[in-house]
């Protein structure tokens, strides 16, 4: 039988390291053998080191504790980025407002009173103006609901007429040449 070293343990796997034993027994006794030269060279293979249950739930609470930092830590990013986008908007508006005609510092007190009160009129014309487009929304969504309505029993009707059958006589006695064979019934 052959000595083993642990260079020799990296060809097990191969098949001219099985093929070199006639038997199967010593084949196994071989394999033993590795398993026992690969142990005594790496003593943490030995004894696989199985987690405990305390240690895995204290992992468990650092990870917990971790991941609720991180989400502190993005909802306060997600805070500071939603204030940092509406500051440049706050600035420009501030120019508009301190560039514009308007600036109240810069005007006597009867162009600011005429200002607003232009101002003023503008908006009550504007509002006017919102209230009749709106009446006439509400004017014109009801001629819809009317005509709808409207094509809902003449569509009715006429499938009434349909199903039952029902044949309208014209009113007068004498009747057109069309008109005298819907009268008798028959067709």
């Amino acid at each position: 039988m052959k000595s083993f070293t642990y260079n020799d343990a990296k060809v097990i796997g191969s098949t001219s390291f099985a093929a070199q034993f006639s038997r199967y027994d010593e084949y196994v006794s071989m394999v033993d053998k590795v398993v026992d030269v690969v142990l005594k060279k790496q003593p943490s293979m030995s004894k696989p080191s199985v987690p405990k249950i305390g240690e895995l739930e204290e992992k468990v609470n650092e990870m917990e504790e971790e991941l609720e930092r991180h989400h502190k830590i993005r909802d306060s990013l997600e805070v500071e980025l939603q204030s940092l986008s509406q500051r440049p908007l706050t600035i420009e508006s501030f120019r508009n407002i301190s560039d514009s005609d308007n600036n109240i510092f810069d005007q006597p007190k009867d162009k600011i009173s005429r200002k607003l009160h232009s101002r003023y009129l503008e908006q009550k014309e504007a509002q006017a103006r919102i209230k009749d487009l709106e009446d006439e929304r509400a004017e014109q969504a009801n001629e819809v609901i009317t005509s709808c309505n409207r094509s809902s029993s003449v569509m009715a009707a006429d499938e009434t007429t349909d199903v039952l059958g029902i044949r309208y006589a014209p009113p007068h006695p004498t009747l057109p040449e069309p008109w005298k064979g819907l009268t008798d019934g028959s067709t």
